[in-house]
């Protein structure tokens, strides 16, 4: 039971901003079984999203509301799955070789790229939160955030880094079928409870899709994954889920 409350905590320390006030072991074989709660993570930050929401639909316009749901997101997360994208399309859009785009991508300055993807992403993420809310599906607020995180999962059952060192590389081939597997079960089962199984199937077919063709991306561009691959990752795999969630019921 110790070492389930360690790796749980070392997700929202480590994926969070959450204040964990605990020396907590971060060996390898812990991301490997802590893995299991990054869904976890991501249920419960969705879910003080949707809580906010429902104090403050009443006093506030919807896309007010939106806006906040999304700074809150950023807030809490510290932004580190949209900055993963946007040095992902730094590098990439760069049109250079291997490793000068690794070098790009670990630059911290937001380049041109960068910038346009990280509008482009708000603004998607603003206008389908907002299109699904007033189409009585805000559950879509909870779970955006966790197939997001599934897609990361997914991506790491990949061993191919693209770097000898990164944060990545603790999580990118060090992920359990397994428990992969049974947490996926999981939350297919509670989309299905909320959504319908025609739509849980389709939503999650197009965020697998759309999964496996940036991971041939990775592949062509730096032979392997990263750290901000993951998080860009994340980002997509929400993205598309509420893009084929709102398609599959407009």
């Amino acid at each position: 039971m110790k070492s389930i409350l360690n790796n749980f905590l070392l997700m929202i320390q480590f994926f969070t901003r959450i204040p964990v006030n605990k020396n907590l072991q971060c060996e390898k074989d812990n991301f490997k079984k802590g893995a299991f709660f990054l869904p976890v993570v991501a249920f419960i930050i969705g879910g003080m999203e949707f809580l906010i929401y429902l104090i403050l639909k009443d006093f506030l316009p919807i896309n007010v509301i939106i806006v906040l749901l999304i700074l809150f997101t950023a807030m809490i997360t510290g932004g580190i799955h949209m900055d993963g994208l946007a040095d992902t399309c730094d590098g990439f859009f760069s049109l250079r070789d291997k490793e000068r785009i690794i070098e790009i991508m670990k630059d911290s300055r937001m380049g041109s790229f960068g910038t346009i993807a990280m509008i482009i992403n708000l603004l998607l993420k603003y206008q389908l939160l907002y299109s699904l809310v007033l189409k009585n599906l805000s559950i879509a607020i909870i779970l955006a955030p966790v197939i997001g995180r599934i897609s990361i999962l997914f991506l790491c059952l990949s061993k191919r880094t693209a770097k000898k060192n990164g944060s990545g590389n603790i999580f990118i081939g060090n992920m359990s079928k397994p428990i992969i597997f049974f947490i996926t079960i999981i939350v297919l089962t509670m989309n299905t409870y909320f959504l319908g199984l025609k739509i849980t199937i389709i939503s999650f077919a197009a965020v697998l899709t759309v999964t496996y063709l940036f991971y041939l991306l990775c592949l062509n561009k730096i032979d392997g994954l990263t750290g901000d691959t993951l998080g860009a990752c994340n980002e997509l795999g929400e993205i598309t889920f509420l893009l084929a969630l709102l398609a599959t019921i407009h």
